[in-house]
């Protein structure tokens, strides 16, 4: 029995430090680096176009050491729970009605890529860790 525990606090030892490893590649305030979009212009006007562009420019992801991400917009900032699952970087909600993990984006070539296939088009941004990477 007592081996069988010694085992799994090792196990989870390992995750844990692994988890944190991840973490640190994204400990920071990320910004819009870049920003695609495709949509129906016989459907939507440029300027309502420009205007979600314009509105994703503003959004700014902070992680922190805890497995936390503020997400600010708009002098606006909610706090989540995120997770690390492969190069996928999932956040869990604390605000009312909020079931389910959402998929935040995907990590890579130290980037974190956000596509989003909307009701008026597809999205395409990528962000870049604010100072050094």
């Amino acid at each position: 029995m007592k081996r069988i525990l010694a085992i799994a606090l090792v196990g989870i030892a390992l995750f844990c430090s692994c988890q944190h490893h991840a973490n640190e590649k994204l400990i920071g305030t990320w910004s819009l680096s870049k920003i695609d979009y495709e949509f129906d212009e016989t459907r939507h006007t440029p300027q309502m176009i420009r205007q979600i562009a314009e509105a994703e420019a503003m959004i700014k992801y902070q992680f922190v050491d805890d497995n936390q991400v503020k997400i600010i917009t708009n002098g606006q900032e909610a706090v989540f729970f995120y997770l690390i699952d492969g190069d996928d970087i999932i956040y869990i909600g604390t605000t009312a009605g909020m079931e389910h993990p959402i998929r935040l984006g995907v990590y890579a070539d130290k980037t974190i890529r956000i596509k989003s296939d909307t009701m008026i088009g597809d999205i395409d941004v990528v962000f870049k860790k604010e100072g050094k990477n």
